[in-house]
């Protein structure tokens, strides 16, 4: 059980300062109650991590927990996570939930933090490693299939594809190519190229015009997250491209891309609830319940057809970041 927080204004400062003094991005901790989470996502520099903060946050008022929330600069940045964690720990946290920027070099430190609180990983799993109390994200793998299928659909069964991919070794990256490449499976349709642009939308830029120039004829793109997808679009209308685009995440600038026409697809993953599910049961592991082992968020394929209606609910999501407060 976590230990009753005074909410006094020194302490409050002490604890802003030992959490900015491990480096990284500080969103606000939302002390509201006895039980404290760390949230410690790959960045705070996208949407879809402030989305997942959001959700956090709103996690800690249904489970009455303080949330505190530090990330790292950017999602490469796996030894400022690894610092974060370890700073998390000495303030006492009863749980954390954590986005993990790299499966393999995050385990130590998630190994020693599993020896003293519950540990939940959100967004990205570390696969058949034991001490997590439960993985809460997406099916990757669900979310490309969905894309690919999209794509069949929408190439009749034939054609061209080139893959932007993210960073390698990437578990959620490497999750949506695989079910991308199975839903094309004993169809015409052939990946011919594929770059990596490290999830980045400055780098999909490169990478698109690098597959165009080897590919000028392409029909279609599959990015494995919207932020390549985006970066994507301004290669495609350099080169007068008409090759169908498909990303994965649901972000609000590619959803208004859909409805613009510059994008044709993306699969939505559900950060809000991620953020949400992840504290509200990092809490009750912490308090000795039962949790599930897995926790799927589910995914939604957004097109034209839908995305009005998608997007309403993203600003809703995302309230205070666009200028609406809750």
């Amino acid at each position: 059980m976590g230990r009753k927080l005074a909410l006094s204004g020194p302490l409050i400062v002490f604890v802003l300062l030992l959490v900015m003094g491990c480096g990284g991005q500080l969103a606000p901790s939302y002390l509201t109650g006895e039980m404290k989470v760390g949230y410690v996502p790959k960045t705070l520099d996208q949407e879809f991590w402030v989305t997942t903060e959001k959700g956090a946050r709103a996690g800690g008022r249904v489970e009455n927990a303080t949330v505190l929330v530090q990330a790292p600069t950017g999602e490469l940045a796996v030894d400022e996570q690894i610092a974060i964690v370890e700073n998390l720990l000495t303030q006492n946290v009863d749980a954390l939930v954590v986005a993990p920027s790299d499966s393999i070099l995050m385990k130590p430190v998630l190994e020693r933090a599993s020896e003293e609180v519950p540990v939940i990983l959100l967004d990205t799993d570390i696969p058949k490693w034991k001490p997590k109390d439960s993985y809460i994200g997406t099916d990757n793998f669900a979310a490309g299939l969905e894309a690919g299928r999209y794509l069949e659909r929408q190439m009749n069964g034939k054609g061209s594809i080139g893959l932007i991919t993210g960073i390698p070794g990437s578990v959620p990256g490497d999750q949506r190519e695989a079910g991308m490449r199975k839903a094309i499976e004993n169809t015409d349709i052939k990946v011919v190229g594929e770059v990596a642009a490290d999830f980045d939308r400055l780098k999909a830029v490169g990478a698109m015009e690098d597959l165009l120039q080897t590919h000028p004829n392409l029909d279609a793109v599959f990015a494995t997250n919207d932020q390549m997808a985006l970066g994507a679009i301004e290669a495609l209308q350099t080169y007068q491209s008409d090759a169908i685009l498909v990303g994965v995440d649901g972000a609000v600038e590619a959803t208004q891309a859909i409805i613009g026409g510059d994008m044709d697809a993306t699969v939505a993953q559900n950060p809000y609830a991620m953020g949400k599910v992840g504290v509200e049961q990092a809490t009750r592991a912490a308090n000795g319940k039962s949790i599930d082992p897995r926790i799927n968020t589910g995914i939604t394929l957004v097109t034209k057809k839908n995305a009005p209606s998608y997007l309403k609910i993203r600003e809703e999501q995302l309230g205070s970041l666009l200028g609406v407060e809750e």
